[in-house]
């Protein structure tokens, strides 16, 4: 979405038809937009937490009372696997929910993005400079992230001291874009052309030559099943009150089609705008996404 949000060539505006030139806008403020902001938000998109599969309260049936009765003396930690295990033979399953509105990324306030576009130079007749080069555009930029995940998740007891589990998330993502954009005439309103002149300043976003503010709005969403991941847990000791159990957590191997295309697409997106591209890979991932084009990673377990 951020590559595109000013076009699919980038941030332009309108020539004046007495000068038709390219006036085309980039500048450090493309690469903080396209590469910075887009690898910060893909990374934190990947690092979320995933609530354990064991977290909660759990029931077991007894047939003595003819009901379900509470098996857990407390509803255990989110984020961490409780020492117990389930028992041989016995299933537990859930679901949990997690909401994310971010505010900012890496420092980053995300509804104040402030970016400046310089004029790309050597427009003149000939590849000359001319001074309407010197005008800028200056962008105010509110980006709108939100993520909610809802984990399916069950675990199955292999023996009174060993679990495999495995969590499934089916995650949303929203995001829009609003940037406002002011067009900055340093040059002045009118400028000259050696051989023919003094013109008007050729820089504005519409027909009208007084039109020096725009707004550009980008939206998009995805959803789809995000990595699943299977763990093994086995009890090591068990005390009256204190246990310790010994685990590990496996992500699925490939992601799922849904997630591999939104991967390419951010991808090809950059490759268009002829900028560097990162995305987060596990190791034995990254020869994969060299070839594909990205340039730069963030590493994953």
């Amino acid at each position: 979405m951020l590559p595109n949000l000013f076009g699919s060539t980038g941030l332009g505006v309108n020539s004046n038809p007495i000068f038709p030139h390219y006036a085309h806008f980039i500048g450090a403020a493309q690469t903080t937009l396209n590469q910075t902001l887009t690898s910060a938000i893909a990374t934190q998109l990947t690092v979320l937490p995933t609530i354990a599969p064991s977290s909660g309260f759990t029931y077991k049936y007894d047939a003595e009372a003819g009901a379900f009765v509470r098996s857990t003396t407390s509803f255990g930690p989110i984020y961490a696997e409780r020492a117990e295990t389930v028992g041989r033979g016995n299933i537990a399953f859930g679901a949990s929910y997690q909401r994310f509105r971010f505010s900012n990324i890496d420092g980053i306030d995300l509804h104040n993005v402030p970016a400046v576009f310089f004029h790309i130079p050597d427009t003149g007749p000939g590849s000359t400079p001319l001074t309407y080069e010197a005008d800028v555009v200056q962008t105010t930029n509110n980006i709108n992230l939100n993520m909610d995940s809802t984990i399916m998740y069950g675990s199955v007891g292999l023996t009174d001291r060993l679990d495999v589990s495995v969590a499934v998330p089916l995650v949303s993502v929203r995001m829009g874009v609003t940037s406002t954009a002011t067009l900055v005439r340093v040059s002045g309103p009118t400028f000259t052309l050696p051989g023919v002149g003094v013109l008007p300043n050729p820089h504005r976003f519409t027909a009208d030559p007084n039109s020096l503010t725009n707004s550009y709005v980008s939206n998009g969403s995805a959803s789809g099943i995000g990595d699943v991941i299977f763990r093994v847990k086995g009890n090591a000791w068990h005390g009256n009150r204190v246990g310790l159990s010994l685990g590990v957590g496996v992500p699925s191997p490939d992601n799922p089609p849904e997630t591999e295309e939104a991967v390419l697409t951010v991808l090809r997106a950059c490759l268009a705008q002829k900028v560097a591209c990162g995305t987060t890979a596990r190791r034995d991932q990254i020869d994969k996404r060299v070839t594909q084009g990205f340039r730069f990673f963030q590493p994953t377990n």
